[in-house]
């Protein structure tokens, strides 16, 4: 997400309670170096990633659930 308010990006791991970080923020072994609209980048043991969203348990049309946001890696 990106906008007035500054930068922060969502983490939806498995099984687990999503998560909103900023640029510098540590996730385990990985840092969020940058976060744009399209994007994330990571640094971490494996080197520099990238992130793009992806959606993940997409309802219906006018389903109850919300879709749920996970992130496709792109090495570099």
């Amino acid at each position: 997400m990106v906008g007035p308010f500054g930068r922060r990006a969502i983490f939806a791991p498995d099984g687990g309670k999503p998560l909103i970080v900023a640029e510098g923020s540590r996730i385990a072994a990985w840092t969020v170096q940058a976060i744009r609209a399209n994007a994330v980048e990571v640094v971490g043991p494996d080197g520099k990633r990238t992130l793009e969203p992806t959606f993940g348990n997409m309802p219906a049309a006018g389903g109850p659930a919300l879709p749920q946001r996970t992130g496709r890696s792109r090495r570099q």
